[in-house]
């Protein structure tokens, strides 16, 4: 019993230690994790989810962190005095925190620049100096002691868990739900990151000794040469198979060999990585692999390309795309760096590619943002620009396969905040600024749909609800819900208003416009019911919701009085207020 208890004392003691240490050696980073914590601590206390805002301060700080340890990591590798290498790891922080707490579209370029950092930290002491054999000694050191620091954190939590609970079995008293939601914060914002960083070595430290000789060596090869390699070798056999077999019988990849090829090109630059400190001595098959590996790219990459060449000229370029031929291009460039024998056995430099394009994918008009941007307004204009120059009526007009791309390529503007793009084209569609336009081609597009599956039954309609409800962008689902006039439901209060739906959710109530035509009866309905209704609607406010409707039910003027179907919204637009 009191080793039990003396166990996590002693661990807290050497957490303690270790946090410290990082403290003294990255105070910005410290900083920032502390300011992390503190944000975790309050967002628990008050109960509420994390809107864009906080999101934005919370993935700053992350980022900025990161970049002052990995600048500080720089300085020490360049002999740096202290107070210079913690300078500049302050700069890095304000400089960095800076460019991912303004960063726009925020949801695409914060995240893509944070992972870019920290894919750098591990880089930064090897920057123009030291060898492949360093960076492999300092990665590997560092990834068991952050692991090892997590872990270390995760048997503290845990621990004090099991104590509290035992006092509160044996003698009826404990702590509450908070203090446990406060403690789990605590450590994994503030503690866990902490330790983690004060078991980051110093890079003069991995070059002076022959850290991951011995033991750690031995515990890790194997993986490398008697697992990742044969499997490599049988992937790289199938994924060649079938390229032969597209240039004997002409039938071009239609399947999903995207994910395919891109997954076995990480296994084979991970496993070329992996293996640097063994080339002398490898056994097959991982000699092969690690003399051949740039030769077994070349063939997948190649039907990588095209197969994505194939779904861009048809389709547009997608952020999803745009992500993919990044990670492509990053193997590509791999490739060809064995070209040169300067760069042919660098491992840093074959890391080193992916956060590069990562950062890259958040500026200019290479980015993400304007290159998605800029296919889908040309889509929009090659497929439907003569019917949005047509106005209001000719876009009602449309037919369901031609409505469904174009709200489909309106989401995918709307999620990297392009929509502004499309107002050259917008000129006989409502009025006022881009947004106002893009809403009034919304509500057009909404009314189509109404009108394409009206009911000849003026009371009472059913439209189908068959196969997949495509929710696009929403991330939360409702299904079977009922509003009517005058009561609301349980999970999300739904109540009807003349024409207006009223929604609450979150401790927010918002209305949303109901198409005119929803409610404007056309005769009988045709023998086997109606085809499937599904309209976005957007509020005054910005909030976005999709109906997909299975029955509605109208008074005698035709205002629908009743309505029962799926709706999907996104969650982050209800935040609560703080």
């Amino acid at each position: 019993m009191l080793r039990a208890v003396l166990r996590p004392v002693r661990l807290l003691r050497s957490l303690s230690v270790r946090a410290g240490q990082a403290t003294f050696r990255f105070p910005a980073a410290a900083a920032a994790i502390i300011a992390i914590g503190l944000i975790a601590n309050w967002t628990v206390r008050r109960d509420f989810d994390v809107a864009e805002p906080l999101a934005r301060v919370l993935l700053a700080l992350t980022a900025g962190a990161a970049a002052s340890v990995a600048m500080t990591l720089l300085a020490e590798s360049r002999g740096a005095v202290a107070i210079a290498a913690r300078l500049a790891g302050g700069l890095a922080l304000a400089a960095t925190a800076a460019a991912v707490g303004f960063a726009h579209p925020f949801l695409l370029h914060g995240p893509a620049l944070t992972i870019a950092i920290v894919a750098a930290v591990p880089l930064a002491p090897f920057v123009g100096r030291g060898s492949s054999r360093a960076f492999w000694d300092f990665a590997l050191w560092t990834a068991l002691g952050v692991t090892l620091g997590w872990f270390s954190v995760l048997i503290f939590l845990l621990g004090f868990t099991a104590i509290f609970e035992m006092v509160r079995t044996l003698f009826g008293f404990g702590l509450g739900g908070d203090a446990y939601s406060h403690l789990f914060a605590t450590g994994l914002t503030l503690v866990g990151p902490l330790f983690a960083l004060g078991r980051i070595p110093h890079p003069g430290e991995v070059e002076a000794r022959d850290w991951a000789g011995d033991r750690l060596e031995r515990a890790v090869r194997p993986l490398f040469e008697w697992i990742t390699a044969p499997l490599v070798l049988a992937v790289a056999v199938i994924i060649h198979a079938y390229a032969a077999r597209i240039a004997l019988t002409g039938n071009v990849p239609i399947g999903e060999i995207g994910w395919v090829v891109l997954l076995y090109g990480a296994f084979v630059l991970s496993l070329r990585v992996g293996l640097e400190p063994f080339l002398a001595h490898l056994p097959q098959p991982a000699r092969f692999v690690a003399h051949r590996w740039a030769a077994m790219l070349v063939v997948p990459l190649a039907l990588f390309a095209y197969a994505l060449a194939v779904r861009v000229a048809a389709e547009g370029w997608t952020v999803e795309r745009y992500f993919a031929a990044a990670y492509g291009v990053a193997a590509a460039l791999a490739v060809l760096l064995q070209l040169a024998p300067r760069t042919r056995s660098d491992i840093r430099l074959v890391v080193a590619v992916p956060p590069v394009l990562l950062a890259l994918s958040t500026f200019g008009p290479w980015g993400v943002a304007d290159t998605v941007g800029r296919s889908q307004v040309a889509m929009i204009e090659r497929r439907d620009g003569e019917a949005l120059r047509g106005g209001a009526e000719t876009i009602r007009g449309l037919d369901a396969p031609a409505r469904q791309s174009l709200l489909s390529r309106l989401s995918v503007l709307e999620t990297v905040e392009r929509t502004d793009r499309l107002a050259p084209l917008l000129g006989a569609v409502g009025s006022g600024d881009a947004a106002q336009r893009v809403a009034a081609l919304r509500g057009a597009l909404n009314e189509g749909a109404a009108l394409e599956t009206q009911a000849a039954e003026a009371e009472n309609q059913s439209f189908s609800v068959d196969g997949a409800f495509d929710v696009g962008g929403f991330d939360r689902v409702f299904p079977a819900l009922d509003a009517a006039v005058g009561r609301t439901d349980g999970s999300v209060p739904m109540r009807l208003d003349g024409r207006w739906l009223v929604v609450t959710y979150r401790g927010r109530t918002d209305r949303f416009e109901l198409p005119p035509t929803l409610g404007r009866p056309s005769g009988r309905a045709p023998s086997g019911g109606l085809p499937p209704l599904v309209i976005d609607l957007r509020s005054a406010e910005g909030r976005s919701l999709r109906l997909r409707l299975s029955r509605v039910r109208r008074d005698a003027q035709g205002v629908p009085v009743f309505v029962q179907g799926s709706l999907a919204l996104r969650h982050g637009e209800w935040a609560s207020p703080p």
